[in-house]
């Protein structure tokens, strides 16, 4: 350490009178040189977050991918048996037909056609108060 110490005070001396340079007796001393390469550095850090994010996003875009396949193929499924359409024809009737309501003595199901149309001409029997002020403006 004491020779080190007097390879430098002799590369300071030195350097004054055009003698070796301060990094010169540093490197001849065995010692490495402090500059760093901060912008190096640093462009190596995004790079590599930029990469995690782009293999990140590429996973998520794959499993997103999967997921609509295995939904494709539920549904294509479901269809294929028939159970969809048999669904859509049951919500079909319910929204297009009167009928009884089972379970419910005296209520019945009446088409939404209709049940809108009800509505709409039983809002104007009603009194202002029930109806918040917006709906007021609206009904006028």
């Amino acid at each position: 350490m004491a020779l080190l110490r007097e390879n430098i005070r002799f590369a300071h001396a030195d350097s004054a009178q055009g003698g070796a340079s301060v990094a010169d007796a540093s490197v001849e001393a065995g010692v490495e040189s402090e500059d760093m390469d901060a912008a190096g550095i640093v462009r190596v850090v995004f790079g590599v977050a930029a990469l995690v994010v782009v293999i990140v996003i590429a996973v998520f875009q794959i499993v997103n991918l999967e997921v609509q396949d295995v939904r494709l193929a539920t549904a294509s499924e479901a269809a294929d048996t028939g159970a969809l359409k048999d669904l859509q024809l049951a919500a079909i009737q319910k929204l297009n037909r009167y009928e009884p309501v089972a379970g419910a003595e005296g209520t019945f199901r009446i088409p939404i056609d209709r049940a809108l149309e009800l509505m709409a001409n039983e809002s104007y029997d009603r009194p202002a108060s029930d109806y918040s002020n917006e709906m007021i403006l609206l009904r006028e």
